[in-house]
């Protein structure tokens, strides 16, 4: 995993965010050919921020022994009476 500097919704989370690649740039990410720094570099552009939204998930995320899709999903909001 390749990190950056966090910005926008990401920054109240966590100081770093993942770099996403573009499927424009797969080909050449993924080029054994491609070695010089900048080209590889020129790849890893940070996606942009915006598309990005925060919500609350359930606390089974807490656990390594959970694994399923549904663990993104947003948290059933329970009000206190």
């Amino acid at each position: 995993i390749i990190t950056t500097d966090a910005r926008g919704v990401i920054a109240g989370i966590h100081e770093r965010s993942p770099l996403v690649l573009d499927p424009s740039v797969w080909d050449a990410w993924l080029d054994r050919d491609l070695t010089y720094p900048e080209e590889i570099e020129a790849l890893l552009q940070p996606i942009d921020f915006e598309m990005i939204a925060e919500h609350a998930v359930d606390s089974d995320v807490n656990s390594v022994r959970n694994n399923r899709p549904d663990l993104t999903a947003p948290a059933k909001v329970q009000r206190l009476l």
